[in-house]
């Protein structure tokens, strides 16, 4: 694993790698370091309707990214994305390939701009054996920052993405946080929360600002100007609820991340970090029993994956489907304002006919 920076002055940092699970704000987090400095790739994904603020993510990255995980029976939003991921297949030959098209696309980026490139994929926790190997081997300076959001309002916003159930959603959000805990070895870094940045962007980066890369660090009175119109409460579509999803283990995995990331220094905090990786391991060993089993029933993956892209095709008409009737129903409103004008100009006409009419006769 590589040695991540820690020096709060240092300027050598050349990588500033966000990870986080999805729907836990890595794409704002991603947008607002990019204001403060460094830079991020130049061919990004293009925002959608569930992130209408862009994703941040080099759009050749997700590409082999995605193409790995469905070569080790890991797609996303499948029953199968909860299975843990091993980091002795992700660092073997079987991916060199695409380890080379990586590295290329790594080392390309972080010498395209001033220091540190900012880098967003939401799979690097998952294959982040896969990125220390490439960063070992090139001796890359890595910082990283890790996204925090309480995991029922994350759950639900993944739910409602791509329609799955939250029974799912909330297995999913457990490996991948167990997963990026373990390959980090309990090191998350730079520890952003969702919340407090929707609530307070100026103070909780403040708060942080001494560990950012020299570049990205800024007073707050510079940081208010930079990120003026950037975050919005609107941001938050899902929240709490007073009947919790939660399972117990969901629960204490949460709150023991928070105080081993986010509280004093001190014994609370390195009990509650020992108990962070016990109930990570713990989760995925046993999962590795489910992951055993699935990997002598070659066909029920395959068909497992299959039926998730059927679901996606489905989906991908379903959506088409409604944008033809907004159209059409565009088009409608448009017709019949039209009708109305012209009806209204008939009326108007017949009007000035029946008084043209009234005076001709009283000519008469």
């Amino acid at each position: 694993m590589p040695l991540y920076d820690t020096d709060s002055s240092s300027t050598n940092t050349a990588l500033l790698m966000v990870l986080g699970t999805h729907r836990s704000g890595t794409s704002l987090t991603t947008h607002i370091l990019s204001l403060l400095g460094g830079h991020v790739s130049e061919k990004l994904v293009g925002a959608k309707q569930s992130n209408i603020g862009g994703h941040f993510e080099d759009a050749e990255i997700i590409e082999i990214t995605k193409a790995i995980e469905l070569k080790i029976r890991r797609p996303h939003f499948n029953v199968l994305g909860i299975l843990p991921i091993s980091g002795k297949d992700l660092t073997s030959n079987r991916f060199d390939a695409e380890k080379k098209a990586l590295e290329e696309i790594l080392i390309r980026n972080i010498s395209a701009g001033p220091p540190p490139w900012i880098m967003k994929d939401p799979r690097s926790q998952r294959l982040l054996p896969l990125w220390n190997e490439l960063l070992d081997k090139n001796n890359i300076s890595t910082q990283i920052v890790t996204c925090l959001r309480n995991p029922e309002a994350a759950i639900r916003s993944r739910s409602a993405r791509n329609n799955l159930p939250e029974n799912m959603s909330q297995l999913i959000w457990l490996t991948e946080m167990a997963e990026l805990v373990v390959n980090t070895n309990g090191n998350l870094g730079i520890v952003i929360e969702f919340e407090s940045l929707i609530q307070d962007p100026v103070s909780t980066l403040s708060a942080v600002k001494h560990r950012l890369p020299a570049p990205l660090q800024h007073d707050s009175k510079d940081l208010m100007s930079r990120l003026s119109g950037i975050v919005s409460r609107d941001q938050v579509h899902f929240s709490t609820s007073e009947k919790s999803l939660l399972w117990p283990d969901t629960r204490e995995f949460y709150q023991v991340i928070v105080e081993s990331s986010l509280g004093q220094a001190d014994d609370r905090m390195t009990q509650a970090r020992r108990r962070m990786l016990q109930i990570a391991r713990g989760h995925l060993e046993k999962l590795e029993v489910l992951s055993g089993f699935l990997g002598d029933q070659e066909w029920l993956t395959d068909r497992l994956i299959f039926t998730d892209r059927q679901l996606v095709r489905e989906r991908q008409k379903l959506e088409q489907t409604t944008k033809k009737l907004q159209n059409y129903k565009t088009a409608t409103v448009r017709k019949l304002m039209q009708l109305e004008g012209i009806s209204s100009l008939s009326a108007d006409v017949l009007s000035k006919s029946s008084k043209a009419a009234d005076f001709y006769r009283s000519l008469i």
